[in-house]
């Protein structure tokens, strides 16, 4: 039986039945800074689309635990970790069939978990203004406000669509 799988802009794609399926398990933090209220995001590929916005994180390497991969994701795509000063508030967890946007043909069962953090001033976070571009891998990262969010619902990876509702939605 074929499965359907979806990308990022939520296309799907019927998986033909000789083709493999891999495991992902993948982490990601919402990030919320309270006295400015607004939210943590990255434009992963500004190719596609400048106004398309995902969140910091990724894969699990091998040897990891989640929080360390979260981290080292940070590191990567943010240019910062998480410190003392950021509190976990909730977390998400499903799996989803996935099909990467880039020019491939692999498909996923990707498990995913999105953390929600708070930090209570923007001067604990320790990032260098409201928007900047991560210097690791060259990544655009910007600070939404929650009116923005709520508006532009298509602007976000569709299964980010997912945690924003349940982690900061409701």
């Amino acid at each position: 039986m074929s499965e359907i799988f979806f990308n990022g802009f939520g296309v799907q794609y019927l998986k033909p039945e000789h083709k493999e399926t891999r495991k992902r398990h993948s982490a990601y933090a919402i990030i919320h800074v309270k006295d400015i209220d607004k939210y943590l995001f990255i434009v992963p590929n500004k190719e596609i689309k400048k106004d398309f916005f995902k969140l910091a994180g990724g894969g699990i390497k091998k040897g990891e635990d989640i929080l360390q991969a979260l981290n080292r994701e940070l590191i990567e795509e943010v240019g910062f970790p998480l410190n003392d000063n950021f509190k976990k508030v909730k977390e998400i967890s499903y799996m989803f069939n996935f099909k990467p946007m880039r020019d491939t043909d692999e498909y996923w069962y990707n498990y995913q978990t999105y953390y929600l953090f708070e930090v209570e001033k923007f001067e604990d976070t320790g990032y260098p203004a409201e928007s900047w571009i991560s210097k690791e891998e060259d990544i655009p990262v910007q600070l939404l406000d929650i009116k923005y969010i709520v508006k532009n619902p298509k602007n976000f990876h569709f299964t980010i669509q997912i945690a924003i509702e349940k982690l900061i939605l409701s």
